[in-house]
């Protein structure tokens, strides 16, 4: 008999759900932010495991208050004299032309990377700035900032992260502890673990996740001049029980961090 997706879809969390005494392979859900981790970990003996996470995370490109400081950066751009040169507006003008089909691009390659902006929100930026290059206003560049935006707003970025961290079990408590020392300019110390999610009953365990860092120099500062005070020492939860967050994304950007 065919099973309902309803079924499958409880059969699915239940399978996963399922765990030995040592966390093994599996994936686990911030609750508080749009990331997760996969994580596998390896027993390196009888109350010791080494593990590898896959952090990955998606994130709007903008923030609320982007909207109103882009626009103001804009406003002082114009001011400060902003012009676009005629080789610039020329580019802008073979690049319209090559994706609407008057102009013929002067390489494959080229042609593949200029094709690649043929959406609606790119033609619409490239026409402003065009428009702009034939009679620069403060408005019609404030325009070519809110295109961008636009866009930006329905644009989501997409990264991951591979870190390794082992792992001590405190019996006690069946719980997972990070072995971590002070490390790095601010003595940034794991505080992370694996804790055991029992209500399923039974033998069976499900594993959440806890990730937290606690700074042992807050008076140091980074590479870069950033004051060790300033780094994240919230703790969050991530949960075996699998999440869905609501995004807006017409477009989805690959990046680093």
């Amino acid at each position: 008999m065919k099973k309902s997706w309803i079924s499958i879809c409880l059969l699915t969390t239940s399978i996963n759900a399922l765990a030995d005494s040592t966390p093994g392979s599996g994936i686990a859900y911030n609750t508080k932010e749009t990331n997760s981790i996969v994580y596998r970990c390896n027993s390196t003996g009888k109350f010791t495991i080494d593990c590898e996470f896959t952090q990955t995370r998606v994130i709007p490109a903008l923030k609320e208050g982007d909207f109103a400081n882009n626009r103001e950066a804009g406003r002082k751009e114009f001011k400060n004299g902003v012009r676009l040169e005629k080789a610039d507006c020329d580019q802008y003008r073979h690049i319209v032309g090559v994706i609407e089909g008057r102009e013929k691009s002067k390489s494959t390659e080229n042609s593949d990377l200029i094709m690649q902006h043929n959406n609606p929100d790119d033609i619409a930026s490239f026409k402003a700035v065009l428009d702009f290059c034939e009679s620069p206003t403060e408005d019609k560049y404030i325009k070519i900032v809110q295109l961008h935006d636009s866009k930006m707003s329905r644009t989501c970025l997409a990264s991951s992260y591979v870190f390794e961290q082992s792992y001590s079990l405190m019996p006690e408590t069946e719980t997972w502890v990070a072995d971590s020392k002070p490390a790095g300019d601010c003595g940034v110390v794991d505080l992370s673990r694996f804790e055991p999610d029992k209500s399923l009953g039974g033998s069976f365990k499900a594993w959440n996740f806890i990730a937290k860092k606690t700074i042992a120099n807050p008076k140091g500062t980074m590479l870069l001049g950033q004051a060790c005070s300033g780094l994240d020492e919230a703790e969050y939860l991530f949960s075996w029980r699998s999440k869905t967050w609501p995004m807006h994304c017409d477009y989805i950007e690959f990046t680093v961090l």
